[in-house]
């Protein structure tokens, strides 16, 4: 009896303590998430199956206090017990597979290949009746959404809801922000073109290009060559991403050998290890890293809730060392160490702070402090993965222009281990075209770090770094330099078409229009961060500009490597009329009108 109190006393405070969920979240609740049936799968995309099971698993795990069975188990039941399903069940299945898991609910659904994407549906059953209780009805979603796990974010949160699973508002923006930020996977043409390449060794052997990146890269490894090799392996798990061995590349390189684990997503990418390899000779190379992963990874999770504790310590007590009030039209600001007050001269004006993230208690109660007393400007801070910027370039497009303006105080794109690269500098590129959209609101912005001295660091990635004789800027200070010398003071609202209506293309695409209005230039910038080569047409005589002096920058090259620089060119108004955007790349446009 005492053991069971106890377990049952620390289930319930689990559930009021938890952030992410109000009241209990659903405890009590065992619940079970089946493999989606496929249909017009091909063999390379059943590991997607796999993935949307995994996904809102870990999801209903992480966002409830419902007790979820792990996939495996799961898997393990049903490969011994029920061999003949094909993954649509009837009434009578979802009783018996409750008595098989012992589970109250189960989810299943479906995803079903079409000529333009994927259609996937997901229920959720009452196990004691074979009644549906919760469902997502089919909806239309593209290889991307699937595979850096956003359709099944909108799943989650949607059953959860139906579940009477009710989230807060900090859950709500932690299960939307958790998409995926490991490498996207090849679409389309490319994938199938690719798929379908021979290509012949040194020696004469003709063999597939999945063969040639797989050797090339355990060849680039074994000479030590680790950058090149991870370049491998990544394009690898882009071209193939039903196939391990890129994914267990990837985790190879990062960790140094199956090492250490302790690096970001690692648990992503190994999660992606086990749902691809299938065979035994491919789960027994595979079991290599999971063994040691396994070991690992309570301490990584100690250590990252350490940390976690560590910052919101700090950020609470420098929350409440300040305190503001007004008197009158005056904002006055005293610290509760001191019984003097400051009074701020008009001139100046006051920068609140909402916090390190762009979420969470400190970034809410900042915004409401800085509405209720009016301060001019709030100081926001995050650092995320290129994903992120990529898929909330209308971030602030949802502002209230009527509440505090924005300095964007500190922000960065990081890759997964904090390299300097191409991939990180046109991410925040992307994301500087947005906050030109919105000038009105972001009045300043600023990457940080700034500086940094080799061999004295505290943080990867910093802007520019230095030692005793040189200083080394960054790909990323590049971008930077040429936003910073054309900004311009004037947003040109454009009218943008594209050929491809694919959300995940369109998003990887970005244009900004602005004019100086002091020196009467115009600049147009682009930034590509597709594989491909993009086609562009832009009417400069809806401009009135006839002729003038134009100069043309491009930034471009390896997205996984840095230390690129702008190259520039003199042409003609004639020549930028239709510009072709060259894989992975930054390309300014400034005419000085004649």
């Amino acid at each position: 009896m005492l053991i069971l109190f106890i377990f049952t006393a620390s289930v319930f405070l689990h559930a009021q303590n938890n952030p992410y969920f109000e009241e209990q979240g659903g405890a009590g609740i065992r619940i079970a998430v089946l493999r989606p049936a496929g249909e017009g799968l091909s063999a390379g995309e059943e590991w997607l199956l796999r993935l949307v099971q995994s996904t809102l698993t870990g999801d209903f795990g992480n966002y409830s206090a419902m007790t979820v069975l792990d996939r495996q188990n799961l898997d393990a039941i049903l490969n011994e017990q029920m061999e003949s399903y094909s993954g649509y069940y009837s009434e009578s299945d979802y009783i018996e597979l409750g008595n098989l898991t012992n589970t109250q609910y189960i989810t299943a659904g479906s995803l079903i290949k079409t000529g333009g994407g994927y259609i996937l549906e997901m229920s959720v059953s009452d196990a004691e009746k074979g009644e549906r209780i919760a469902s997502f009805p089919p909806k239309n979603c593209s290889l991307d959404d699937l595979q850096s796990t956003a359709i099944m974010k909108e799943i989650a949160a949607s059953l959860l809801e139906q579940l009477g699973v009710k989230l807060t508002e900090l859950g709500k923006t932690a299960l939307k922000a958790s998409i995926s930020s490991v490498p996207p996977a090849a679409a389309g043409e490319s994938a199938r073109g690719e798929a379908e390449t021979m290509v012949s060794t040194e020696n004469g052997r003709r063999i597939s290009f999945r063969e040639y990146l797989e050797e090339t890269a355990d060849d680039l490894y074994m000479l030590g060559d680790i950058n090149s090799a991870f370049s491998y392996y990544k394009n690898l798990a882009y071209y193939y991403p039903g196939y391990y061995k890129g994914w267990l590349g990837i985790v190879r390189c990062y960790s140094g050998d199956y090492t250490n684990f302790n690096f970001i997503d690692s648990e992503m990418y190994m999660e992606r290890v086990s749902i691809t390899a299938q065979s035994d000779a491919e789960k027994a190379e595979a079991a290599v890293a999971q063994t040691v992963f396994n070991m690992q990874w309570p301490e990584i999770v100690l250590l990252r809730e350490r940390q976690k504790i560590e910052e919101a310590r700090r950020r609470e007590d420098n929350f409440h060392r300040m305190a503001f009030k007004t008197e009158g039209n005056t904002l006055v600001e005293y610290r509760r160490s001191s019984s003097e007050e400051v009074i701020i001269p008009p001139e100046i004006t006051v920068i609140g702070t909402v916090g390190p993230f762009f979420e969470g208690s400190d970034y809410t109660e900042g915004w409401r402090i800085a509405t209720e007393l009016g301060i001019p400007i709030v100081d926001e801070h995050y650092y995320q993965s290129p994903a992120w910027y990529i898929y909330n370039q209308d971030y602030y497009d949802r502002y209230d222009r009527n509440k505090s303006k924005v300095y964007l105080g500190e922000y960065a794109a990081h890759v997964p281990g904090r390299k300097r690269n191409l991939e990180a500098a046109l991410a925040e590129a992307l994301y500087l075209t947005a906050l030109e959209r919105n000038g009105d609101v972001v009045v300043m912005s600023s990457y940080a770090p700034l500086l940094a001295k080799e061999g004295y660091t505290q943080w990867n990635p910093d802007l520019i770094y230095f030692n005793n004789m040189e200083v080394k800027p960054t790909v990323s200070y590049q971008v930077q330099k040429l936003f910073g010398h054309n900004s311009g003071d004037e947003y040109i609202p454009q009218v943008i078409t594209f050929s491809n209506n694919r959300q995940d293309v369109q998003k990887r695409i970005a244009v900004s229009l602005v004019r100086d209005t002091k020196t009467n230039d115009w600049i147009l910038k682009f930034v590509n961060m597709l594989p491909v080569e993009v086609s562009t047409t832009f009417d400069w005589s809806e401009l009135q500009i006839a002729k003038g002096d134009v100069i043309k920058t491009v930034l471009y090259g390896n997205p996984e490597n840095g230390g690129m620089l702008p190259e520039q060119t003199s042409c003609t108004i004639k020549e930028v009329e239709q510009i072709n955007l060259l894989p992975y790349s930054f390309t300014m446009v400034r005419v000085k009108v004649q």
